[in-house]
């Protein structure tokens, strides 16, 4: 069951396009929590409805128009409600990403509705398809259940990407490509990065976790993980081990200079490719030298303190 979970978490996480998996400690929590409370969820809501319909006023409400065709739609209705909040608990808690409960709801609504109506339509086919049994023999409910689990699962992963681009509607012109910023929305987002978590340590709070950041920033998780990964390997942030990782100023935020930051930013990429014999002529090479230092120059005493108390 745990490895089952594991592999949906890979799944939702992918759809998510998030990186990181969460730790073992949280893995085991979290999983156990889905394992215990989603069934317990789903078959309480079956147990209190055949409860209540059985109850001797609802069955005779039953008999009573339009009372009696209302309760047989609701009673239809019954295992669409269950899956549907099996699902948004799925949706919600499992991808290592905060989901907001509005798409989470939306995109269980579309894979619950989708669900429970192939799997009435497969049994349906099933029960009626004496002919196929005759034909295959005990493989044909072996072989239309194998089409069936394949479809499930489809839809399924179908839900979580509408939650997925419900969340993040500027998504949906880009489809499967993937998203990338600018080297200029780069430095921008990452200075704005920088400035959040620097104003949450002068103001002696907790430190950001990355799910508060994507909160507090909007930031899509790849980018966040990706600006994240880029400043704690500059020595910029520092990650502090837990449940849920979180970040703080790796220096003192006096010594951090701006120029520093942009730096790390400008430069990540540079320390993870091999090097390259540079044929750019030297008038190039001068040029780009002419504007680090006069960036210098206009950031020479600008710190990280500075940028997060708004003191420009």
């Amino acid at each position: 069951i745990i490895s089952l979970v594991q592999k949906v978490e890979n799944a939702f996480n992918f759809v998510w396009r998030v990186k990181r998996s969460r730790t073992l400690a949280r893995r085991f929590t979290d999983y156990l929590s889905v394992v215990m409370i989603g069934p317990l969820l789903i078959f309480t809501g079956l147990g209190i409805a055949a409860t209540v319909l059985n109850n001797s006023a609802i069955q005779y409400l039953q008999s009573i128009e339009p009372f009696g065709t209302l309760l047989v739609i609701l009673s239809k209705l019954v295992p669409y409600f269950m899956i549907i909040l099996a699902f948004t608990f799925l949706y919600k808690f499992i991808p290592n990403t905060r989901v907001k409960l509005g798409p989470a709801l939306a995109g269980a609504t579309v894979a619950g509705v989708l669900w429970v109506t192939l799997g009435t339509l497969f049994a349906n086919f099933v029960a009626s398809s004496s002919s196929y049994t005759a034909i295959y023999s005990s493989f044909a409910v072996l072989f239309f259940f194998m089409i069936w689990l394949y479809l499930a699962w489809l839809i399924l992963l179908t839900g979580s990407l509408v939650a997925f681009y419900l969340q993040h509607p500027k998504l949906v012109q880009l489809g499967d490509k993937p998203y990338e910023l600018s080297p200029r929305q780069r430095e921008k987002e990452g200075l704005w990065l920088m400035a959040v978590i620097g104003r949450r340590f002068c103001r002696h709070q907790p430190a950001f976790s990355q799910q508060d950041l994507e909160q507090e920033t909007g930031l899509l998780t790849s980018i966040l993980e990706d600006l994240l990964m880029t400043l704690v390997e500059g020595g910029l942030l520092a990650e502090l081990s837990g449940d849920c990782p979180s970040y703080v100023p790796a220096q003192d935020i006096s010594s951090i200079k701006v120029s520093m930051i942009l730096n790390c930013l400008r430069s990540a990429e540079e320390s993870r490719s091999l090097p390259i014999k540079s044929l750019v002529e030297p008038s190039v090479d001068q040029l780009l030298q002419q504007l680090a230092a006069a960036q210098n120059s206009v950031l020479a005493d600008l710190t990280l303190r500075d940028l997060a108390l708004g003191k420009l």
